[in-house]
């Protein structure tokens, strides 16, 4: 609710995302941030690897709703990362 002015001042919806398309979202995000520090996909991949206590998990983004903890968050972010280097190309 906190959001519903900014949201409808940038013409965009308002609503709870899902596990999926946070994941996709924040992918997309880290890349653009990865190519703005000028990072290759062989640097970046790197880092992702870096973060040795992320898991993957290929389920979780058929979660509709998530109460969120450190195993969840593990995934979401090994997830995101997978995401992330499959993308990596494709985003400009």
């Amino acid at each position: 609710d906190d959001f519903t002015g900014l949201a409808e001042t940038m013409r965009i919806s308002n609503k709870p995302l899902s596990v999926s398309e946070r994941i996709n979202t924040t992918a997309r995000l880290d890349v653009l941030v990865a190519k703005s520090y000028g990072l290759n996909i062989h640097e970046y991949k790197t880092i992702l690897k870096s973060f040795s206590l992320f898991t993957e998990n290929p389920t979780l983004s058929d979660t509709k709703e998530i109460t969120w903890n450190s195993k969840n968050l593990k995934e979401f972010y090994g997830e995101m990362g997978k995401k992330a280097l499959d993308i990596f190309d494709d985003v400009s």
